[in-house]
């Protein structure tokens, strides 16, 4: 064989083994991408499948967060609705011990029996004659007895005898004052305070401790005052 064949030879050869080798190498590295696409697939479809998974557990757990809150909202309310109705209770029970602690209106002075000498004298009392009869029943024995007894040099004292009352002074309405009500008005007259200008002429503490109230019990004197002054005012216009 002349040389130059040889040669011909060999570089087919060589180009052949080069061209295998090439394709070789390009083949492997296609069908490695192709395993390697292969796989990310899959981990990207297992990925895919965790997040929805993760979704619906989100849904679910939304779900059971509104239903708590649903009712978490309806004890609320219903709480509200029971302390309500604690706290009109708790008011009525106030009122009543109010109206417990004011008590009943305390009994009237009673009437004294006095003997006088007769005269009349210029005072505002009211004078009530008795008769024998009635003298007799409310005289003692021993008052009886001395009286059965004659006396000389002395004139007789009547058989008569007085009831002294005091004269009815007038009174205006306290209760038309704000905060004042039937027992505070009661207590006033009580403490000789009976018009508005004898209201409106005392301090917010000789108000309250005409009052007396008690530690639970809110009372504004001052107000009071101011709005006797403004009734007196009224009265002096009139």
């Amino acid at each position: 064989m002349s040389s130059p064949i040889w040669w011909l030879v060999l570089g087919l050869l060589i180009g052949w083994l080069i061209e295998w080798v090439i394709d070789w190498l390009y083949w492997r590295r296609r069908r490695q991408s192709n395993e390697m696409d292969t796989q990310g697939a899959r981990q990207a479809g297992a990925e895919l499948a965790r997040m929805r998974d993760s979704l619906a557990s989100t849904r679910a757990d939304n779900q059971r967060l509104q239903a708590d809150l649903s009712a978490a909202t309806a004890s609320a309310q219903q709480r509200d609705a029971t302390i309500g109705e604690l706290e009109a209770r708790l008011a009525s029970m106030r009122a009543d011990v109010k109206q417990r602690s004011v008590g009943p209106e305390a009994p009237r002075a009673p009437v004294v029996l006095s003997a006088d000498d007769g005269a009349a004298k210029a005072t505002s009392f009211a004078t009530v004659q008795l008769s024998r009869e009635d003298m007799a029943s409310l005289e003692s024995p021993a008052d009886r007895a001395a009286a059965n007894v004659p006396k000389t040099g002395d004139a007789q004292l009547p058989r008569e005898r007085e009831v002294a009352q005091p004269a009815a002074r007038p009174r205006d309405p306290l209760i038309d004052i704000n905060g004042i009500g039937p027992a505070y008005e009661r207590k006033l007259f009580d403490g000789g305070v009976y018009t508005f200008e004898e209201l409106a002429a005392l301090t917010p503490e000789q108000v309250r401790a005409i009052i007396a109230p008690q530690h639970w019990q809110e009372i504004d004197p001052a107000a009071w005052i101011a709005e006797a002054r403004q009734f007196a005012q009224k009265k002096v216009a009139l």
